[in-house]
């Protein structure tokens, strides 16, 4: 893991990156604002968190962190989710993510608290999701949101991942910046799609019907047993998992 601080004093905010190892918008968005000479009004830290995975290209050494947080043995990312959770305890955290299933940028969420949505608002995002069903997540650990900024490894997720940077910053007083709060829908996550192999055929955020289909491969069809929206769900993001399905409603519901 590695740890710096910006400004003066002790922070109140934090950026996370690198959570997986093979996600490195979060480090390219980190570096380009190292780079921009902006002024820093308030303190901020940024931590590289998986930083032995980063350097291998992989997702993980031992074990994802982003499901360890409640772990207790003596794995690489169990031992790191404990100084994880003590470098970011108390502080407003955003953690920055790459995805395989959507190029374009969205929140996610893991409580309802009202200190959540005000992490929620910071990102500005226009699409959240309400992930509270998945437990051990770095953001259900500490006071944060996640963002899934784009395509994995792509430009535009580097892109999309500076702006979020700089909306969640300004927001919060570190810097001078136009930011803006969420707004629009949310998707609250009810039920985990498992399965191995299959090709997801639907898209991401539109509405699944009933009886249709929407991931096969050869064999086999997963068919909607009622309508639904998918969430994270891709042919090739998960070992054993396709995805999420979710209801939609309005952001004003988390609160």
């Amino acid at each position: 893991m590695k740890v710096e601080k910006f400004g003066e004093g002790n922070p109140e905010v934090a950026v996370v990156y690198c959570v997986h190892g093979d996600e490195p918008c979060g480090k390219r968005a980190v570096e380009r604002f190292k780079a921009s000479s902006r002024e820093i009004k308030k303190p901020f830290k940024a931590v590289l968190a998986n930083e032995k995975a980063y350097n291998q290209g992989r997702r993980y050494v031992d074990r994802d962190l982003n499901s360890s947080m409640n772990v207790n043995d003596n794995s690489h990312e169990s031992v790191l989710a404990s100084r994880l959770r003590e470098e970011l305890q108390g502080l407003k955290v955003l953690d920055l993510h790459g995805t395989h299933s959507w190029p374009k940028p969205f929140a996610i969420t893991v409580s309802d608290s009202e200190k959540a949505l005000e992490q929620v608002n910071a990102t500005g995002m226009d699409t959240v999701v309400d992930l509270s069903i998945v437990s051990g997540s770095v953001i259900g650990a500490v006071d944060g949101v996640a963002v899934e900024c784009g395509r994995q490894r792509s430009d535009e997720a580097a892109e999309n991942a500076y702006r979020v940077l700089l909306n969640f910053l300004g927001y919060h007083g570190v810097i001078d910046y136009d930011s803006k709060a969420a707004s629009s829908d949310l998707y609250k996550v009810y039920e985990k799609q498992e399965g191995r192999g299959y090709r997801f055929t639907a898209d991401n955020f539109s509405k699944v019907e009933s009886g249709e289909v929407f991931a096969e491969k050869e064999g086999s069809k997963l068919t909607a047993e009622e309508s639904f929206y998918p969430v994270l769900m891709s042919t090739n993001g998960y070992e054993d998992l396709v995805g999420f399905k979710a209801i939609k409603t309005q952001l004003e519901s988390l609160k």
